[in-house]
């Protein structure tokens, strides 16, 4: 599956390969803080089902 989830990262692959072969002219399509609000929406996600309460992004930002 070409896409962007289902186990599949071929798309992600091409743009971090065209990144990288770019030697810093070309900006990755994605940036180091949206890396950083995926995994804390993961960490939110897995602290929630943990406490069985809502827990906002900004919370677990604030325990980095």
């Amino acid at each position: 599956y070409e896409g962007l989830h289902h186990g599949s990262s071929y798309l992600e692959h091409l743009h971090l390969l065209a990144a990288i072969e770019s030697h810093g002219s070309r900006n990755p399509v994605l940036s180091l803080e949206d890396g950083l609000y995926s995994v804390a929406t993961g960490v939110a996600g897995q602290l929630s089902i943990e406490r069985g309460c809502f827990v906002t992004i900004q919370e677990v930002m604030d325990l980095i």
